[in-house]
C-alpha cells in the first residue's frame, strides 16, 4: 500500500513538472528542445542572440534602477556608481572583454545614450564561448588595439631616452 502511494506521488510530481515545463515552452516559443536530462525532464538550448537580448534587458533594468537613484540622490551616478562599475568591468586591465566582464560592460553600455547592440553582444558571446581569443603578442600591439581609431600613431622612442627630455626644444 505504501509503495503504491509513493508511486502515485512520484507520478503526480512528474506530471506537475511536465505541465510547468510545457507552460514555460509556451512562454518561450523560440527556445527549442535539445535533449532529455538524466532526471527525465527537458533541457532548453538558447541561441547566442537570445542570451544577448536577455543580457541587454537585464542591463536596461539595472540602468533604470541607477536612473531612479540619480533622481533621488543627485551625483550618485557619476560620483559613486560609474567608478565602481568601471572598476569591476576591468576596462583598463584588458580592452577585450572576458566572459566575466561582459555583463558589466553591457550594463555600462545600457547607461549610455544608445544602449547595447544585441548583435554585437552575441558576437562577443560566440567569440568568448568558442575560445578563439586573439591575444596581442606585444604591449605595442595591445596598445594599438585598445587605442581609439582616430589617435595618431606614436613616434618611435629615440635612443638614450631623449624623447622624454622635456627641457630640450622639440
Amino acid at each position: 500500500m505504501e509503495r503504491e502511494s509513493r508511486n502515485g506521488t512520484q507520478y503526480q510530481q512528474r506530471n506537475r513538472k511536465q505541465r510547468a515545463f510545457h507552460h514555460v515552452l509556451r512562454m518561450l516559443p523560440s527556445a527549442r528542445i535539445h535533449a532529455f536530462s538524466r532526471q527525465g525532464g527537458f533541457m532548453l538550448q538558447i541561441s547566442a542572440l537570445q542570451l544577448a537580448e536577455l543580457l541587454a534587458g537585464i542591463g536596461r533594468a539595472q540602468a533604470a534602477m541607477v536612473q531612479g537613484l540619480e533622481s533621488e540622490l543627485a551625483g550618485v551616478r557619476s560620483g559613486r556608481i560609474i567608478p565602481a562599475v568601471q572598476n569591476v568591468a576591468h576596462l583598463r586591465d584588458h580592452p577585450e572583454p572576458t566572459l566575466v566582464d561582459l555583463p558589466v560592460r553591457v550594463f555600462l553600455a545600457s547607461m549610455g545614450r544608445v544602449g547595447p547592440d544585441p548583435a554585437t553582444i552575441a558576437r562577443d558571446l560566440e567569440r568568448l564561448i568558442s575560445g578563439t581569443v586573439v591575444a596581442p603578442s606585444t604591449k605595442e600591439e595591445a596598445a594599438a588595439l585598445s587605442a581609439p581609431a582616430s589617435a595618431a600613431p606614436a613616434a618611435p622612442a629615440a635612443a638614450g631616452g631623449d624623447a622624454l627630455d622635456f627641457s630640450k626644444p622639440a
